[in-house]
């Protein structure tokens, strides 16, 4: 299934745009599809088998996400951004 990913901050220029439309089922495996059109990202999205320390994920704004097993429905967007963004 695609799902749209929006990036902000750090993760954003590093991407070099500001979303991307990628396939998966899981938090991990579009990760991985991200990792793939974004050679920068590689090794600022995860660490090993989890996610990095340096970015948050959000799933459509309400939730922030840590376990990269998390299914995911064809209407979510994953948002990414770095863990440094507040206020």
């Amino acid at each position: 299934m695609r799902i749209l990913v929006e990036f902000y901050g750090v993760p954003r220029s590093r991407a070099g745009r500001d979303r991307l439309e990628v396939r998966g089922e899981t938090l991990r495996h579009v990760l991985e599809q991200v990792e793939t059109v974004c050679p920068p990202l590689q090794g600022f999205l995860r660490d090993g088998p989890d996610l990095s320390r340096h970015c948050l994920v959000s799933v459509n704004g309400r939730e922030f996400v840590q376990d990269l097993n998390r299914r995911l429905r064809p209407d979510d967007r994953v948002l990414i951004m770095s863990a440094d963004v507040g206020g």
